[in-house]
């Protein structure tokens, strides 16, 4: 018998695509040296109901071959 579906179950696609998201971060972390540029500001939190940089924040990948 078919899983019955209700608000609680949320979209079927939603797991895959949540691991995919974790797969892809993971491949990034795997292939670049992730950094904060010399020259980029400092970047100061703000409070806003959840918490956000004040400017963009840049960050530098280099492959790391």
């Amino acid at each position: 018998m078919p899983k019955r579906l209700n608000w609680r179950d949320g979209c079927l696609g939603r797991r895959i695509a949540e691991l995919e998201l974790h797969l892809l971060i993971a491949r990034i972390v795997q292939q670049f040296d992730i950094s904060y540029p010399q020259e980029a500001e400092n970047v100061q939190p703000l409070m806003r109901g959840v918490t956000i940089p004040d400017r963009p924040v840049r960050v530098q990948f280099v492959d790391r071959k």
